[in-house]
């Protein structure tokens, strides 16, 4: 995301040239520097770092949501659309505070019962 389609706010919407697939040692050398090439990484464990960040809050938020649905699966095995949907009805925790951060170009879309 972050080199081939430029969805970095630090790096800009720029698209580096990704070296050809195939034997190491016929891949052409990157056409950028080393420098630029530690911004990617820096980029990419942010937005890795913020994701996670985002995954263990929506868990925490819903963990009663998920041990009923654990419960229900377990003991059932399978279990319809419909009763998911009023498993997670009736656990439906407050909403969380509106994100302040400018929406990202590429956003999973965020579990909401």
């Amino acid at each position: 995301m972050v080199r081939e389609f430029g969805l970095s706010d630090v790096i800009g919407p720029v698209s580096y040239s990704v070296p050809p697939a195939g034997h190491p040692a016929l891949a052409a050398p990157r056409s950028y520097s080393e420098h630029t090439q530690q911004l990617i990484d820096q980029e990419v464990a942010a937005l890795l770092a913020k994701a996670e960040t985002r995954a263990r809050e929506l868990l925490t938020r819903h963990k009663e949501a998920l041990t009923q649905l654990t419960t229900a699966l377990l003991e059932q095995e399978t279990i319809t659309g419909d009763q998911v949907r009023a498993l997670l009805h009736a656990t439906s925790p407050a909403p969380l505070p509106a994100d302040t951060s400018p929406p990202a170009r590429t956003r999973a879309a965020s579990f909401q019962p």
